[in-house]
């Protein structure tokens, strides 16, 4: 399970502060982010996101006292838990055995007495079998494409009845790539289109909805 999440880098950004200044980022982005935790909508995220990435980057960066990776992994970090929450929240009816694993390795590959496991964003559970894997991408490049393709690949070999969805806000990868991708893995949303989180989240329901009567 995750254990960084949104809270605990504005935690971090709290203890930081150093000046008025600083102060009212921070207030800005509390507000924010208790904004799209209540309403889980894309656009109050996306907003949350812009203050990181453009509005308050140089403030916030000083604060973290990190590298340009540290501003990366904020976002991607928040990303994660605006979809874990949107899940949990919006779609998963009240089940004792179905449940949301957040960065939990999962066995994609055993030969003998050898196996490897690997870490996924979310993982949707029933009982105690992936069903759903979500990978949550804020930039999607060649490199994070093809880990993907290649994990879920392996995933299937294991888990036949998985279902894999890659779930995105800038492709920066070739176009091609996209429609490449599409042969691999089950579903590719983009969540810069409010229609696509409604997509998504009618694909998950439906998943859900069959696995419940199987």
């Amino acid at each position: 399970m995750r254990r960084m999440r949104v809270i605990n880098y504005l935690d971090r950004l709290r203890h930081a502060i150093t000046n008025s200044r600083d102060k009212l980022v921070l207030e800005e982005l509390l507000s924010s982010y208790n904004k799209w935790k209540k309403s889980l909508s894309i656009i109050d995220f996306l907003n949350f996101m812009d203050i990181i990435q453009y509005k308050w980057k140089d403030v916030i960066m000083r604060l973290l006292k990190g590298y340009p990776q540290t501003l990366g992994q904020f976002r991607a970090f928040s990303f994660e838990e605006f979809i874990r929450d949107l899940i949990e929240q919006r779609i998963l009816r009240a089940s004792s055995n179905i449940r949301v694993g957040w960065n939990e390795k999962v066995l994609v590959w055993r030969r003998g007495n050898e196996e490897y496991y690997s870490a996924f964003d979310l993982v949707i559970y029933k009982s105690m079998e992936p069903i759903i894997v979500v990978e949550a991408k804020v930039d999607v490049d060649a490199p994070r494409l093809r880990a993907f393709l290649l994990n879920s690949l392996l995933l299937k070999r294991i888990y036949n009845r998985v279902y894999t969805v890659l779930v995105y806000l800038n492709w920066k990868a070739d176009e091609i790539l996209k429609w490449l991708a599409k042969d691999f893995i089950d579903e590719i949303f983009n969540f810069k289109r409010e229609s696509e989180v409604k997509l998504f989240m009618d694909y998950i329901k439906s998943l859900i909805s069959d696995l419940d009567v199987r």
